[in-house]
């Protein structure tokens, strides 16, 4: 009898041997979830990091086309704004929908600096994997079905024989994803006289900017007309000294948090 109460002792019952499966189990389903999220962080940090940089990228890139700025005093220069809509599709939104365009120099194929026109703009984000579409056609985020755009620079040729922004498109490059708007400031001294404005002064906007009835694009703001070609070079050129540009983005398609860059440039 005492060798059977002791073999009972030592061995398993069938409920332990359930109990520690179960509990195998479940750690192991833990460890799963725990490296499946930790994964999933990793990858959506990753992909907010790349808009990020875009952006970033963006704004950097601009900043050496201004650096690069064709003096207006040449007469060659020609500076061109717009506030309104990049094409009828989008119509009815209240999204900043800026574009500007001038004359910089910019590197070609090999490595040899030449003068161009170079255009930034917004267009459709045309690729179904960043957002759904909406009833109109235009992909819009999850969330909040606000309509995403892509910041686009455009490079041309000089052509005046064609007219400003009409030579051939010696390349194009999409530079960020998931922008929301981009909106376009021109800055000016509100003590200076002249009329448009020619002097900086950060802390106030152009009432051109603000008032102004707006043309298609290319033309610029009314009352601020681009240089023609030939323009006395003596005379002080009715392009803007400064503008500052706010860029904005959000996350992902389906995030709410959006992110703001805001830069001032000196123009010329």
């Amino acid at each position: 009898m005492k060798d059977m109460i002791k073999r009972e002792k030592t061995g398993f019952t069938i409920i332990e041997l359930l109990v520690a499966i179960t509990l195998m189990i479940v750690l192991v389903g833990m460890i799963s979830v725990i490296f499946m999220e930790s994964n999933a962080i990793f990858v959506t940090i990753k992909a907010r990091l790349a808009i990020y940089d875009a952006a970033r990228t963006s704004i950097e890139q601009m900043s050496k086309d201004f650096n690069s700025f064709i003096p207006a005093s040449t007469g060659n220069q020609k500076f061109g704004l717009s506030d309104g809509e990049t094409s009828a599709d989008f119509s009815g939104l209240d999204q900043a929908k800026d574009q500007m365009a001038f004359r910089t120099m910019a590197y070609n194929t090999e490595n040899v600096p030449v003068p161009v026109e170079v255009q930034y703009l917004l267009v459709k984000e045309n690729d179904p994997s960043y957002a759904v579409v909406n009833s109109s056609g235009n992909p819009e985020t999850i969330k909040h079905q606000r309509t995403i755009y892509v910041l686009r620079r455009i490079v041309r040729r000089i052509d005046d024989t064609k007219g400003f922004l009409q030579g051939d498109v010696l390349w194009y490059s999409d530079l960020c994803h998931y922008v929301m708007s981009f909106n376009i400031e021109l800055l000016y001294d509100k003590n200076e006289d002249d009329q448009p404005p020619r002097y900086v002064n950060i802390m106030d906007v152009s009432d051109y900017r603000n008032n102004s009835v707006l043309g298609n694009f290319p033309y610029p703001l009314t009352g601020s007309p681009v240089i023609d070609q030939g323009a006395n070079a003596a005379q002080k050129p009715p392009i803007p000294k400064a503008v500052r540009i706010t860029l904005r983005i959000v996350d992902s398609a389906a995030e709410q948090q959006e992110r703001l860059f805001i830069k001032v440039f000196k123009v010329g």
